[in-house]
């Protein structure tokens, strides 16, 4: 709960824009993990340890749980994005710690990358960031990265169901590709 608090601190306290470029994808990797993979990580591990899981058990909640928190709020960030209405490119309007900025920080180079700063500062009117997004394909590579992650985490969680032979792995299992559903 206290790292999910760090999480969220560095998620409403942060300007993005004022890390160095280089620096921002490790920066909403640990806002991602400290925020939303906590969250799912603590959900899933507190189960387990409510239903007297063994230790192996727990830990694999605690991994999966991380990792699917993480990949879940990728797809969110991208969605913002994408989505009409008051919660569209809420993240940018704030300057917050975003999968879409990770992404767009690593596949930009310096000058691209400061052109997108400069659309993003005229929000609220939206034209030339949609367009700016969509030339340089920012929405779909941020989902496509997501889903690699996501499929790394689905992977991890497979690979443990064949080797502890658990019904609770099969379980979760189930309960994260409903969740994976929703966002995908």
């Amino acid at each position: 709960l206290l790292r999910a608090h760090f999480g969220q601190a560095l998620d409403v306290g942060l300007n993005i824009f004022k890390t160095p470029q280089s620096k921002i994808k490790s920066t909403c990797l640990a806002s991602l993990e400290l925020k939303s993979g906590a969250l799912m990580a603590m959900a899933l591990t507190l189960g387990a340890s409510l239903g007297s899981a063994s230790h192996e058990l727990e830990a694999l909640c605690d991994r999966f749980g991380h990792a699917l928190g993480i990949a879940l709020q990728m797809f969110d960030d991208a969605g913002n994005a994408s989505v009409e209405g008051p919660k569209q490119f809420e993240d940018l309007k704030l300057r917050r710690p975003s999968w879409l900025i990770a992404v767009a920080s690593e596949v930009l180079t310096p000058a691209l990358f400061l052109e997108l700063q400069g659309v993003i500062d005229q929000l609220p009117k939206t034209e030339a960031l949609n367009r700016f997004l969509k030339e340089n394909k920012l929405i779909e590579q941020s989902r496509e990265q997501a889903k690699n992650y996501l499929d790394n985490a689905l992977r991890m969680l497979e690979e443990s169901e064949n080797k502890l032979k658990s019904e609770p792995v099969k379980q979760i299992k189930e309960v994260a590709e409903l969740l994976v559903r929703a966002y995908v």
